[in-house]
Order: structure tokens, then sequence, then C-alpha cells
């Protein structure tokens, strides 16, 4: 019979391996969660923004197609809620001076923070 010989370097991964590749994979998978996450934001507020600019777009609309040009001053308003379907946004229309400068404003709150977006256009009485 031949005696069993024990080598000093046995073959397969040391504690300090095993610990290191797993803290890197764990770092792996945070990174990656993270990333998950600022494309979920970013979608969110993508699409929010979006919502915005068609609410705008829409009173917008409504007011060129007002029946007069006197008819426009009659859309500015304050700061109000949207309504519709739309809990988060509000809107505020201004009307100033002739030509008539017509601003749409719609905020919303994302994350804690304001947001806005403004859509301003001209109007005057060519008188036709």
């Amino acid at each position: 019979m031949k005696p069993v010989t024990v080598s000093s370097r046995e073959n397969g991964f040391t504690l300090l391996e095993s610990i290191l590749t797993m803290t890197l994979f764990v770092i792996g998978v945070v990174v990656i969660f993270h990333l998950f996450s600022l494309a979920i934001n970013a979608d969110t507020s993508i699409e929010n923004r979006g919502i915005a600019l068609q609410l705008a777009r829409e009173r917008m609309e409504q007011i060129k197609a007002a029946a007069s040009y006197g008819d426009i001053d009659s859309y500015a308003g304050v700061r109000a809620p949207v309504g519709g379907g739309f809990p988060i946004f509000e809107r505020e229309v201004t009307v100033v001076a002739d030509p008539k400068q017509v601003v749409v404003n719609v905020y919303w709150d994302e994350k804690g923070d304001e947001m806005a977006l403004a859509l301003t256009t001209l109007m005057a009485d060519y008188g036709f």
C-alpha cells in the first residue's frame, strides 16, 4: 500500500477568495438595482413632462378657438387643479398687453420638487 501524501496547497477556493467573490457579486447587484431605479425615475419624469405639455397645448388651443379677440382675457386665471384624472397637475393662464401675450403654465410635484412647464404665444387682432 502506498502512503497518502497531503500537499500544502489543496485544490479549491479559500475562505478569503469566497468572501471576496461574494462581496463583488453583492456590489454588482446593488449597482444594477440602482440603475433600474434611476431608469424608472427618468421614465416617470418624462411621462409627467409629456402630460404637462399636452395639458398646456389643450388650454392654448381652447384660447386660440376663442369666439373673439376680446374673449381671450376671460381665460386668464389663478393657479388651479386641472382635474380630469390628473391629480398632481395645476394650470394657470396669464394674458398680458396688446398684442396679447398668453402664457399657459402647468405645475406638478415630482419627488418633493415643484416642476413647471410654460407655453407662450402672442395673439393680435388683425381686424379681419
